[in-house]
């Protein structure tokens, strides 16, 4: 028996320049990359998961703060005798672990308050130090992952690309 052996395609080094244009300006699936959504897509996608996941018929869940740099804030305030009480929930969307100082911030917030607890979410990780922080606390911290399993609890089928978003980061700076 003779084994054929397919030579491998090669492109000239002239076309291969344009081929990698091309597929630079083809259109990614950018609609449901949590890391790089428009700020309003990505704003309102959150909150919704907010009320889906934590609001309840006592619990109301209000926006505080939103940009693009700081990321959002909002509280949960739930009025039942029994398990009532403050929730802040800090998201940040990031191409990088999230720092220490990050969480120091929600725990200060969360004492200021008199909340019973923080919950950060981010599309990326948390440095060991944040991890190491939150220990004992009441802080919970929920990565890019955590984040896609709640939007696919609850039928959003998102997903997390950093290398898109850092991509698109670096052209457009």
């Amino acid at each position: 028996d003779l084994i054929q052996v397919e030579t491998p395609i090669s492109i000239p080094h002239k076309n291969a320049a344009v081929l990698a244009v091309k597929k630079l300006l083809e259109p990614l699936d950018r609609g449901n990359n949590l890391a790089n959504m428009n700020w309003q897509e990505f704003e309102k996608n959150l909150i919704d998961l907010l009320q889906w996941e934590f609001g309840t018929e006592t619990n109301e869940i209000k926006l505080i703060h939103s940009t693009l740099e700081h990321g959002i804030e909002a509280i949960g305030t739930d009025s039942d005798p029994y398990r009532g009480g403050k929730t802040i929930f800090h998201i940040k969307r990031s191409i990088k672990p999230i720092s220490v100082s990050t969480v120091r911030e929600l725990y200060g917030q969360v004492m200021h308050e008199g909340a019973k607890n923080g919950i950060l979410f981010t599309t990326a990780d948390f440095s060991l130090e944040t991890y190491e922080f939150a220990k004992n606390k009441p802080l919970s911290l929920i990565n890019g992952i955590g984040l896609l399993s709640l939007f696919q609890k609850y039928g959003l089928k998102l997903r997390i690309n950093l290398r898109e978003a850092i991509s698109l980061e670096s052209w457009l700076s």
